[in-house]
């Protein structure tokens, strides 16, 4: 598809989040229904095909989707409380435990009994629930996972370390609470965790900021609150 140059307004109405991927788009409107556009190589706009869309096209099997975050070849939502995945799945970035084959339509994240707020990485992703501790799954060669591991997991597990967070990297939060403490783990060689060191770190390590109230991690890193 050719690059534009210049914002354009995109033919849907009523959004209430968006989110944008490696090479593709995801939304939701007030309804609750998902919407995805864009390459679909890894079946990461989740109808079903392998096919791109360069318009917004609706994700038939979910509805009153809350959160839906697109990332490199796959995605995640949560639709009715409920945290899916779809998409490339060769880190096990999916979280199904199954396989670690493409799947094209939602898959659901095992393990989940109150509502998550999910955010997918480049190839892996963590989801926390309200008062609860995070997990994540996927790629896990920097550690990104939190599990003071260097493993993959195709399954959620608890981070290590910290037993309650608000959200994963990305994931909105409530603003104004200065009580909010930021963890970073991951990926280190640029000092993009933020502990004052290029060390690695395997487990969160505690970011030395105040009243955060969003975070958001590239590819071999992750950040929570």
């Amino acid at each position: 598809m050719p690059a534009v140059a210049r914002p354009r307004a995109v033919a849907l109405s009523n959004v209430v989040r968006l989110s944008t991927g490696d090479d593709h788009t995801c939304a939701v409107t007030s309804l609750g229904t998902a919407f995805c556009w864009g390459d679909n190589d890894r079946g990461q706009l989740g109808d079903g095909s392998t096919n791109g869309h360069p318009t917004p096209a609706p994700i038939p099997t979910l509805s009153n989707v809350s959160v839906i975050s697109a990332s490199d070849g796959f995605t995640c939502a949560v639709a009715g409380g409920a945290p899916m995945c779809w998409g490339g799945n060769d880190d096990g970035q999916l979280g199904n435990g199954g396989d670690s084959l493409d799947h094209a339509t939602p898959l659901p994240v095992p393990g989940w009994r109150r509502r998550p707020a999910s955010a997918p990485a480049a190839y892996h992703a963590c989801a926390a629930q309200s008062g609860s501790t995070i997990t994540c799954w996927g790629l896990n060669a920097d550690g990104e996972i939190g599990n003071n591991r260097t493993q993959d997991t195709e399954k959620p597990v608890p981070v290590t370390s910290v037993t309650t967070m608000r959200s994963p990297a990305a994931a909105r939060t409530p603003a104004g609470d200065p009580a909010a403490t930021p963890y970073c783990w991951g990926n280190n060689s640029h000092g993009e965790l933020g502990d004052g060191s290029t060390s690695e770190r395997h487990v969160p390590t505690v970011v030395p900021l105040l009243g955060i109230t969003r975070c958001s991690s590239p590819a071999t890193t992750t950040a929570a609150r």
